[in-house]
């Protein structure tokens, strides 16, 4: 395949899954941020360990990272039940949101507990 024909096809590509993510609803946004926020986060504090962020010298007394997370979540609950309240009260999205903060929350305690053995080296 010439690279003139894989160029169109990843532009055409790239053009329609824009169109499709740009066409959700604000309850779809809230709550794949609910179910990927603490991942992502997660990932940017171990790619800014492994750059060479030293977070005992930042961070000594190990508040900073847990409020941070804290904070995630709280938005994360917020948007949720915004989006909900916006949407509407029906029952199919209402388990959603419930799925998704449950979610959220057990994320938040998985990666509290790797953030503090990654980053502090305060391992169980």
């Amino acid at each position: 395949m010439p690279e003139f024909e894989l160029g169109k096809k990843t532009a055409s590509l790239a053009k329609g899954l824009t169109a499709r993510l740009l066409g959700l609803s604000l309850f779809a946004w809230a709550a794949v941020f609910a179910l990927t926020g603490h991942l992502l986060f997660a990932s940017l504090l171990n790619a800014l360990k492994s750059s060479g962020v030293d977070f005992e010298k930042i961070d000594p007394a190990h508040n900073l990272v847990p409020a941070a997370q804290i904070l995630l979540f709280a938005l994360q609950t917020g948007l949720i039940v915004y989006a909900l309240v916006k949407a509407g009260l029906d029952m199919k999205r209402t388990l959603a949101a419930v799925a998704a903060l449950i979610f959220a929350v057990s994320m938040l305690m998985l990666t509290f507990v790797s953030a503090q053995c990654d980053l502090y080296g305060l391992c169980l």
